[in-house]
């Protein structure tokens, strides 16, 4: 990766824990507001009573990957890749990554390596 690629790590509350800037521009919102977020909160209304099924399952099996949807701040739907891998780098947290573009240039444990995080023994 040339700069940071878009990674952000959640808790088991879904609460965004750690943001990269790049995650904060695909996702839309700075930063510091990324950081005081719930996954729930980027989700679109319709899939919002969905999300905690879906978290507990994406946590059994572990990893995750394909198309995504969020909403902008300014309420629109946008569309974008992700792949995510629970209990990474450490056990509560959960990692995933975010491309505007193509799934081809998402690689968890790359993204591991550029950010210095050492893996949970």
């Amino acid at each position: 990766f040339g700069t940071a690629p878009a990674m952000t790590l959640v808790d088991d509350q879904r609460n965004y824990v750690y943001a990269t800037p790049a995650a904060a521009r695909i996702l839309g919102r700075s930063l510091g507001r990324l950081l005081t977020m719930r996954v729930d909160d980027l989700a679109p209304e319709a899939l919002r009573g969905e999300l905690p099924r879906l978290f507990d399952q994406f946590l059994e099996v572990g990893e995750m990957h394909g198309p995504f949807e969020y909403q902008r701040p300014d309420g629109i739907t946008v569309t974008g890749h992700y792949a995510a891998r629970a209990k990474s780098p450490w056990r509560q947290t959960h990692l995933s990554l975010f491309v505007d573009d193509g799934p081809e240039h998402l690689d968890v444990d790359a993204a591991i390596a550029a950010a210095g995080f050492a893996k949970a023994v």
